[in-house]
């Protein structure tokens, strides 16, 4: 991709983020956030490093070679639950996610309407539950690895949003 202009962001504890960046000779802007948050119950902000709690992206989905695609890394020796969402933003937009491992591309999972889920997701907790029927989620345990998650629509082209959260 090039791009015409793109913000950089110093990241700092418990805190969230929005960056903008504008694609060169389109009209497509993609929005990144991403949320920090303490690792600790007490909602202070620690010392040591922080972690990421979550991270999404708006896009335009255009089907096949121009999904929106994702990556994130799980560091550390235990297993993280993970909440992952793909949203419509725009009327006719079916989200579907798809995660796989990195590098390898072995397929995990996938959904497609949240409330039906497969194995080896479990059922969306109700904080997480997308706005619309047709919208996309997992509930998954990852061990520690890098992920790709691809947002796709079965239905129109147009903007999705597509969310990786971790829940302690």
């Amino acid at each position: 991709m090039n791009y015409l202009f793109s913000q950089k962001l110093a990241l700092e504890s418990n805190l969230s983020y929005t960056q903008l960046l504008f694609q060169g000779l389109k009209n497509d802007v993609q929005l990144y956030e991403l949320k920090l948050g303490a690792s600790s119950d007490s909602g202070t902000v620690p010392s040591g490093p922080t972690k990421l709690i979550n991270i999404s992206t708006r896009a335009s989905i255009q089907g096949g070679a121009n999904d929106v695609i994702a990556g994130f890394i799980i560091q550390g020796t235990t297993s993280q639950q993970v909440i992952i969402r793909g949203l419509a933003l725009e009327a006719g937009v079916d989200p579907k996610v798809t995660l796989h491992q990195f590098p390898g591309g072995e397929l995990i999972t996938s959904n497609n309407d949240w409330q039906t889920q497969t194995l080896p997701s479990f059922s969306i907790p109700a904080e997480f539950a997308p706005p619309n029927l047709t919208d996309a989620a997992l509930f998954l345990i990852l061990g520690a690895g890098a992920y790709t998650v691809i947002l796709s629509s079965l239905g129109a082209k147009g903007l999705g949003l597509i969310e990786v959260s971790t829940i302690d």
